[in-house]
């Protein structure tokens, strides 16, 4: 009888080894992982969240307000203030914006990506000197871009537009206004801060994805 009762034991789903019982926790991690995440998919350049939003994402360049005088800082509070006011108010039932600022890595990958350049031309130049001297400084870039360690302020604005269902038109019309609205927000924050020579760009979803990243693993490790 004692023999029969473990036979039968070893058949039980508790009776795992410790490869099968790591497979499951990890399996359980990542459940959780995506249970936590809001991303659900992406469209286009565009992240749809599971709370069926459609998210973009904005990228402006900043103002440099410490050479500014006590005047001409509160004219750009003003203008700011303004932006707010037309674009912040009024019904939201479909559409959400959000301003944020944050402290992300510097991306060097443009700036290696020219200096490796200048290493192929004095390369084929034969300029061993300047080879070595360009080497080093593409190791040293590389290191920074690695490791996070200087990094710059972005400001971002999140626009989110919710969709009617989840239907693959519901998702068009979604990104349509989404197109549309984006645009005008790039128009208005340009011709708002003409003067001060504000850039807007739309993020790519990629772009956001990684900024999304940051938040949880700053170092990317």
């Amino acid at each position: 009888m004692f023999l029969q009762k473990n036979k039968a034991s070893k058949n039980k789903p508790y009776d795992m080894s410790l490869h099968e019982r790591e497979q499951q926790r990890q399996t359980q991690v990542q459940q959780s992982i995506q249970d936590m995440s809001l991303i659900k998919a992406q469209y286009l350049e565009y992240i749809v969240l599971n709370n069926n939003h459609l998210v973009a994402a904005m990228s402006a360049t900043g103002i440099n307000m410490e050479l500014f005088n006590t005047v001409e800082q509160a004219n750009v509070f003003d203008d700011y203030a303004a932006f707010l006011t037309s674009h912040f108010s009024g019904d939201t039932t479909n559409t959400s914006l959000q301003t944020l600022d944050m402290t992300v890595p510097v991306n060097f990958v443009p700036y290696i990506l020219a200096w490796k350049k200048r290493y192929i031309e004095a390369e084929e130049r034969g300029d061993t000197v300047k080879q070595n001297l360009i080497a080093s400084y593409i190791e040293h870039f590389e290191r920074f871009n690695d490791t996070s360690e200087m990094t710059t302020k972005e400001h971002l604005i999140v626009i989110s537009e919710k969709m009617k269902d989840q239907s693959l038109e519901s998702l068009e019309m979604a990104s349509k206004n989404l197109d549309e609205k984006t645009a005008e927000l790039k128009r208005s924050l340009e011709n708002t801060f003409s003067n001060y020579d504000l850039v807007v760009r739309k993020l790519s979803a990629d772009e956001y994805k990684n900024i999304l990243y940051w938040f949880m693993n700053f170092n990317h490790r």
